[in-house]
């Protein structure tokens, strides 16, 4: 049986749709839960687990100019089981994605127009659509310029919830480092105000054993992180918040 919700939004069929929402960028309106796909071939029986991607996918056409970033977190997952291969796609339903619902249209403009600083939601729409972490034994859905962390469940892809361990990690960036010896989670969030830099190390069963912010000089965009066996490194390069023009409302 192939399950089938249809979330369809007219505006991203428009005659002047921009090369990131046509093609192979095309959004997907539905929502599929298709069990025993049409396999070619043999799939060997031992081989079980799910296989999972994540990307943005527009559910409204926000207004100006639109970049590949732009978009709600849409999950795509592969179930692997005694020979047989299921597929479900959902969206992640974001506090973002929840008010664009309810609105009936986009809330926010794209990340290569200037961010509204009156936006009552705020300026910029975490739409958790970057990355997917595994660990405690659970999916963890992040955004790349650090939002909330969405837990995700499994094998269904509902959305269920929020981490923020305890408080101590509201927002986390998109690219943390799972210590493959350890089982340990590193994770990191920075923003344009102090403290800029915030570190946390999260145990095997999910819980922080170690927080601390960094000091810097400044605000930076620190995109990522490097692990080595006994140290955490964090690049401190020119890419940068300018205070300056952060008053004014520009980034």
């Amino acid at each position: 049986m192939n399950t089938t919700s249809a979330l369809l939004q007219p505006a991203l069929n428009a005659p002047d749709v921009p090369p990131y929402l046509s093609g192979n960028y095309a959004p997907v309106h539905t929502e599929s839960s298709i069990p025993n796909l049409h396999v070619i071939g043999e799939i060997p029986r031992d081989i079980e687990g799910t296989f999972v991607r994540t990307g943005a996918n527009p559910r409204f056409r926000q207004e100006g100019r639109h970049h590949w970033f732009d978009g709600d977190g849409m999950i795509h997952a592969v179930r692997f089981e005694n020979g047989s291969a299921s597929y479900t796609n959902r969206w992640v339903r974001t506090k973002a994605f929840l008010a664009e619902e309810e609105a009936g249209k986009s809330l926010w403009r794209g990340v290569t127009e200037r961010p509204d600083f009156t936006n009552p939601l705020g300026p910029f729409k975490d739409s958790s659509n970057t990355d997917l972490v595994f660990h405690a034994g659970r999916l963890l859905s992040l955004w790349w310029l650090g939002g909330e962390v969405y837990v995700i469940g499994l094998p269904g892809l509902e959305t269920c919830g929020t981490e923020n361990w305890g408080g101590k990690m509201p927002t986390v960036s998109a690219h943390p480092k799972l210590d493959a010896i350890t089982g340990e989670l590193l994770v990191f969030d920075y923003k344009p105000y102090p403290p800029y830099l915030t570190y946390a190390v999260i145990s095997p069963a999910g819980q922080i054993v170690h927080h601390t912010t960094i000091d810097l000089p400044g605000p930076r965009l620190q995109h990522d992180l490097a692990i080595t066996e006994h140290y955490t490194l964090f690049f401190d390069m020119t890419l940068m918040w300018e205070p300056e023009l952060l008053k004014v409302g520009k980034t």
